[in-house]
This record gives C-alpha cells, sequence and structure tokens, in this order.
C-alpha cells in the first residue's frame, strides 16, 4: 500500500494517508465480467482516472518479466 500511495504522489501535493488510500483505491466498487478466455474489471467511473493512473505508473516503473513484446524482434538473417 504505501509503494502504490507513492505511485500517485507524483501528480499530487503529497502522499495520502493509508487510510485516505484505501478509501480512494481499494474500496473502489467495481465487478468482474468473465466473457471467453478474459476477465475484465470494470471499475466506477469516479475512481477510473485514479486507477489508469497507478497502473500506469506501475507498469512504467514494474514492467512485467517475460510477457511477449509488442513487436516480433529481428532475427539475424
Amino acid at each position: 500500500m504505501h509503494a502504490a500511495s507513492g505511485l500517485l504522489e507524483r501528480g499530487e501535493a503529497a502522499r495520502p494517508s493509508r487510510e485516505r488510500f484505501r478509501q480512494l483505491v481499494l474500496k473502489t466498487a467495481a465487478r468482474v465480467v468473465l466473457s471467453g478466455r478474459r476477465i475484465t474489471f470494470v471499475i466506477e467511473s469516479a475512481r477510473a482516472a485514479l486507477w489508469r493512473r497507478c497502473a500506469r505508473e506501475m507498469d512504467r516503473l514494474y514492467p512485467a518479466r517475460g510477457s511477449p513484446a509488442r513487436q516480433t524482434l529481428p532475427t539475424s538473417a
């Protein structure tokens, strides 16, 4: 929780307190939609921008290891 609240600190004046972070991010109303092989989390619109910012910062700082590249890697000819 401390690390995630630090990610949200970038756009604001100060890091939110632990209780405020729980209230804004972790206690967000959401529903899970299952469709074929995909799981989609639908987050309430009032908190969607906050979740998007947190997810973007996490992807930037902690990229997934071993995930497939978006482009194919060059091969030697």
